[in-house]
């Protein structure tokens, strides 16, 4: 929620009663159990966050360039990396708006644009800044 800077007013007004004082989160955290396996068991699963959508998005540009790369060009990034800027590919496109996938005949004339945004825990596409502004 507090990906844009913008919303963090928001979110301490719509949430702000229900936040910790400092202390009382040290307090609480200096009574863990040391090792703490479910502080650990959390971390762990954030430290692979977004793999399994690097891992499918990779494997669709493997194998669209397998099939089509005779007669079609795909741009973007394979894992992680630059999204392609329709702003900057696109004559007469005036938002800046990110792509994870462009594709387009050999002659460089865009034919479809594409949103890589999939979450394993959640079941399918997640919308999220770049795909919810679109």
């Amino acid at each position: 929620m507090s990906k844009r800077k913008s919303k963090i007013p928001d979110i301490i007004r719509d949430f702000g009663y229900r936040f910790r004082a400092i202390g009382q989160v040290k307090k609480n955290l200096q009574s863990r159990p040391i090792p703490d396996q479910t502080l650990m068991a959390i971390l762990l699963e954030q430290s692979t966050r977004g793999q399994k959508g690097y891992d499918l998005t990779e494997s669709f540009f493997l194998w669209f360039n397998k099939l089509f790369s005779k007669d079609y060009l795909i741009r973007g990034p394979v894992r992680a990396g630059r999204y392609v800027m329709l702003n900057e590919v696109l004559d007469n496109w005036q938002n800046k708006t990110p792509a994870d996938i462009l594709i387009s005949p050999l002659d460089d004339t865009p034919l479809g644009v594409g949103f890589a945004r999939y979450d394993s825990k959640r079941g399918g596409s997640q919308e999220d800044e770049i795909t919810g502004e679109n």
